[in-house]
């Protein structure tokens, strides 16, 4: 697969350039002139600025002053730069496959006026704030209220959503340490972040010669978004750009996919509430994996918080049935605030000291979401990243509070931190979504959106955008089954995930029997926009028939009796993908689908009834005694909160145990009618 990375490394200098020099290496691009200091790779920037400057003690600048003679030549791919001021300075930048590389050398001589020789690397605030950096063993969260840290380690790791290196090395008299340059007003907006500072101060009259350098690395390729096309699909569907989400699913942090017997507890918000996703996982480990018997169990309540899981945790949560082995959470839509702050008018501080009071409020309470998942499930915790907010579809006309999603990509680099220091899963549910959204809206002008035309909650197209990245993530297999049969040697030439019997060759065709560990997923009508957006096919429902060496012409195929298709022989070449066709076995994993999708009927009315009982316990209700419930119900408050859903509460919790009952009924029943049977394949030429 292509990577590509993009560089664009400037030393800070005159305010025009004086000088431009461009290097390639591999896939890499530098770009070095005397403007400022940037870094970028595929596309994002990850380093605001490099700044390299020499002052006297009352911090006047004398390097750089504005038309220094700079050097500059590559050998053997690395771009060097020297300059020829009294104040000698060297810069070696090495691109490497996955970052960047600075060494910095100073040559101060004697009996200048140079008191202090600082370098400053400043990190990308949408990338860095907010996440874990690990320093000598002990994380350290990227927020405000950390000022400056010395640092005695060469190597931070950075557990942003795409986890960054920071290599800092000094060789002789300076030492690095780790800032928040958050509250400095005086810097511009996008310096107002953390930055790496390596200084050395009361450099004497005798002069010094000093060394150090940095690297900021990935952990994984960033790729680019690739052109696909889905064969096998209707012509409105055939020929389509999709987002390549590899590069949010790195493989060394893959999620174990379930096993018989588990208990998957989701927690969350109203995306979670209303539990689409959830329900096409549970339909694809029912289709895929038949023997195995996977529980999904809905703890979603709408408008939730993280404090607000911590207060129904543990009449809500805690006393799941049957016990979670597992447990999934999504937060931060509602944590993210709704406020007037998200405005266009807002000032850049503004928005930022809001955002630092969010996130401060949002560590706190899901670090103690994860404090109480552990004690539940024990290390067994998968954490999604929140889905992004939609602020840039053009075909939504509703006020956009402009601004949210930043917050959102702020919390998702605290959680991916706060999950891997907890030794739990983390999937990129926020930079995998917003990467998809982004590539389709681009590719139709921006009339497009996955996440929602409320701009908050995912419709169906979102929800099996949601499932697949989770499946993405667990590396669940991508084959039903899958069999070659070559008819001009009449072989069975290979066959995976299914047993092939009673083949036999006519002059008309072949026909055999096939009996296939798993059914094909039965992707909803409304859903099946999500195919032109991800490659959910090729990497999660591929059922391929492939017959080799049948004479040129046309042929018809019948599953069962039920007529398939006609195919032609180069088609049945290639191989026919059957899960896009009504076969038997489609139509036996839409009856799964129907029975799974009462049961998600059920648990949804339950969890509407846990919503009042959740706004009840909260305003300090006894819900035991009916009149205290009418009472408030009956109050300009509660008529506010509660009208639409009271009828809804008052049917289900007195049937509680019966909803229960017929929930678990409906899991077995799944369990049952998922059971793959024997086929009867015929190809006949027509």
């Amino acid at each position: 697969m292509k990577t590509t990375v993009r560089f664009l490394i400037i030393l800070a200098a005159a305010a025009l350039p004086i000088f431009t020099a461009t290097m390639t290496y591999g896939t890499a691009k530098a770009v070095v002139d005397g403007t400022g200091g940037t870094f970028d790779r595929n596309g994002e920037r990850i380093l605001e600025k490099m700044e390299i400057y020499l002052s006297d003690k009352g911090w006047n600048k004398l390097f750089p002053i504005g038309r220094e003679d700079w050097t500059v030549h590559t050998n053997g791919g690395v771009l060097h730069m020297t300059t020829s001021s009294p104040y000698a300075v060297s810069v070696s930048y090495t691109p490497l496959s996955n970052g960047i590389r600075a060494d910095i050398r100073f040559d101060i001589p004697p009996g200048t006026d140079i008191h202090y020789a600082v370098i400053d690397v400043f990190l990308a605030k949408k990338i860095f704030l907010g996440c874990q950096a690990n320093i000598d063993g002990t994380s350290m969260l990227l927020d405000p209220a950390n000022t400056t840290l010395k640092l005695t380690a060469e190597t931070i790791s950075f557990a942003a959503r795409q986890p960054w290196r920071l290599t800092l090395r000094s060789a002789r008299t300076g030492a690095w340490a780790l800032r928040s340059s958050t509250g400095a007003k005086w810097r511009p907006e996008e310096l107002r972040t953390f930055d790496a500072l390596y200084s050395i101060e009361n450099i004497t009259t005798n002069g010094l010669t000093d060394a150090c350098s940095f690297e900021m690395t990935a952990d994984a390729a960033a790729d680019d978004i690739s052109a696909l096309i889905i064969s096998g699909l209707p012509p409105d569907l055939s020929t389509l750009a999709m987002a390549n989400v590899d590069r949010f699913f790195p493989s060394e942090r893959s999620v174990p996919p379930f096993s018989d017997g588990d208990v998957v507890c989701f927690i969350g918000d109203s995306i979670t509430h209303r539990g689409t996703y959830i329900k096409y996982i549970a339909d694809f480990y029912a289709t895929r994996f038949p023997d195995r018997r996977v529980r999904f169990i809905n703890r979603g309540i709408g408008g939730d918080s993280a404090r607000n899981v911590l207060k129904r945790f543990d009449w809500d949560i805690a006393t799941a049935s049957p016990a979670p082995t597992a447990s999934v959470v999504m937060l931060g839509m509602n944590d993210s605030g709704y406020d007037a702050v998200y405005s266009p008018a807002s000032k850049p501080d503004a928005l930022n000291a809001y955002r630092e009071k969010m996130l401060a409020t949002y560590a706190v309470d899901m670090t103690n979401v994860f404090d109480r998942l552990a004690a539940m499930t024990g290390k067994r915790i998968i954490a999604f990243t929140p889905t992004p907010y939609e602020e840039t579809a053009t075909h939504i006309t509703s006020k956009v509070l402009t601004g949210k999603d930043g917050t959102l990509e702020i919390f998702a680099n605290f959680v991916s931190g706060l999950a891997i220091s907890r030794g739990a899963s983390i999937i990129d549910m926020h930079g995998a979504i917003a990467h998809i959204n982004a590539t389709a809206q681009k590719s139709v002008g921006g009339a497009f959106t996955a996440i929602g035309n409320d701009r908050v909650h995912p419709d169906e197209v979102g929800n099996l955008v949601m499932a697949y990245c989770f499946l993405k993530a667990q590396r669940v297999p991508s084959t039903v089954s899958a069999v070659t049969i070559d008819a001009k040697s009449k072989k069975l030439t290979s066959f995976d995930r299914c047993a092939v019997s009673d083949l036999s060759f006519t002059g008309k065709g072949v026909s055999f029997s096939m009996f296939a560990g798993a059914l094909p997923f039965p992707v909803e009508t409304m859903a099946r926009t999500a195919l032109r957006i991800v490659p959910f096919t090729d990497d999660c429902n591929r059922e391929i028939l492939c017959i080799k060496g049948l004479p040129s012409g046309s042929y018809a195929l019948s599953i069962d009796t039920l007529p398939v298709g006609a195919f032609t022989a180069a088609e049945l070449d290639r191989g026919i993908n059957l899960a896009l066709f009504e076969t038997p076995q489609m139509l036996q994993a839409r009856d799964v689908a129907r029975v799974n999708a009462k049961r998600h009927a059920l648990e949804t009315d339950m969890r509407w009834a846990a919503y009042i009982e959740a706004i009840l316990r909260q305003n300090g209700v006894d819900t035991t005694d009916a009149e205290s419930v009418k009472k408030y119900v009956e109050s300009p408050a509660g008529k506010s909160r509660v009208t639409a859903y009271i009828a809804k509460y008052n049917a289900v919790r007195p049937k509680a145990a019966a909803y229960e009952s017929d929930i678990a009924a409906l899991f077995d029943e799944v369990y049952t009618v998922n059971k793959p049977k024997k086929r009867q394949y015929v190809i006949e030429s027509q």
